[in-house]
């Protein structure tokens, strides 16, 4: 029986390996072509954990296996950079002088379930005038919000706490025949005078509409463009609210839907993507791109969304894992700041402030 149980690890052993080995190209693999890979990534910071399980196991147990593990381990070491950010320093809340600091957040239409909408909406507010950001980005973000006062407009509202340059754009979606705006989409607000402004489209379906937008700031004298988007959700468990089971158990009932949606989505998310990155490849000025993704930091979607001349501003300047969606594991950092390489990321840091789904997560930068 001890045989038996020694030769079942090492099976095991060495196909977990194969399967951590494949995560670790999560980021170079397409999902649209290879849909499995997409959960590799997720799963990627669970799988690293493992196999660190794994050699400090058989150092005890073949020493010979724990260096094979160890080796295998190494071409993970690319992704686990980027899932876990190296810069302990604590965050200095108060903004210094001539530095740039953005936030950008998934603000739920500021009517998170849980909480009156107007506590929920001061609440939102008030950390923004906490932080004092020069740039504001806002996902699903309500063209009316309820406050203490009444139902308001959000630039109005914005405008009331200094920030002079404004755009919200809805998203359309068809109701009884015709394709109306609800309130939620993306907004950008800026203390300096917002110009260039534009919209794109990035999802044009017969019942949905979704777009992401553009505009221009000037910083120290000269141009940035900022743009503000989110990529259509996975709506993978939209109906199971009132179910009783966990999301690993919903998970392996709907497997075969899950993986077909996940193919689908992640298809639609490179269309996107494309769409906004060619933008930024044609933009005469450096560009800061702030959104909520639903991508995590090892998938190709975020590769194929910072591409070459883009930096991760967490990465660059936070500490931690930095997780933004909370809902459902601690790893899932979806939302992003994405700067220029001509910027300096100073600090970084995600607000655990629960107003929305999402976390905030705030960037200062600095012209290099």
């Amino acid at each position: 029986m001890i045989q038996f149980f020694k030769r079942f690890f090492g099976l095991f052993t060495y196909a977990y390996a194969a399967v951590y080995l494949l995560s670790c190209f999560s980021f170079c693999i397409s999902p649209a072509k290879f849909s499995p890979i997409a959960l590799l990534g997720l799963g990627f910071p669970y799988l690293f954990m493992g196999m660190l399980f794994f050699i400090v196991v058989n150092l005890y147990r073949n020493q010979w296996v724990a260096l094979v593990l160890l080796i295998i381990l190494l071409p993970g070491l690319y992704n686990f950079s980027h899932v876990f950010a190296f810069h302990p320093k604590s965050f200095q809340d108060q903004k210094e002088k001539g530095v740039l600091r953005v936030i950008t957040w998934n603000v739920e239409a500021f009517g998170k379930h849980d909480l009156p909408q107007e506590e929920n909406s001061e609440g939102i507010l008030q950390t923004i005038r906490t932080y004092d950001p020069d740039v504001v980005c806002l996902e699903e973000c309500p063209h009316h919000i309820k406050t203490y006062k009444a139902w308001e407009n959000i630039c109005k509202v914005m405008d009331s706490l200094g920030y002079k340059g404004s755009y919200q754009v809805s998203d359309s979606a068809l109701w009884e025949g015709k394709m109306i705006d609800f309130n939620s989409g993306v907004g950008l607000f800026t203390k300096d005078s917002l110009f260039n402004k534009f919209t794109k489209r990035i999802l044009d379906q017969n019942y949905h509409y979704q777009n992401y937008i553009s505009g221009d700031i000037m910083y120290q004298h000269k141009p940035v463009r900022l743009k503000v988007g989110r990529l259509s959700s996975f709506n993978l468990y939209a109906d199971t609210v009132h179910q009783d089971k966990s999301i690993y158990e919903i998970t392996m009932d709907r497997k075969r839907m899950v993986q077909h949606q996940l193919r689908s989505i992640e298809k639609l998310h490179q269309e996107q993507i494309q769409i906004i990155r060619n933008d930024i490849d044609a933009s005469p000025y450096p560009v800061v791109y702030c959104g909520d993704m639903n991508s995590v930091p090892t998938s190709y979607n975020y590769y194929l969304i910072r591409g070459k001349n883009l930096q991760d501003g967490f990465q660059k300047g936070g500490w931690g894992i930095g997780a933004t969606f909370y809902n459902i594991v601690p790893t899932l950092r979806i939302d992003l700041c994405l700067s220029d390489y001509s910027f300096k990321v100073l600090q970084s840091k995600v607000i655990k402030v629960t107003y929305s789904d999402h976390y905030p997560l705030i960037t200062d930068m600095i012209w290099k």
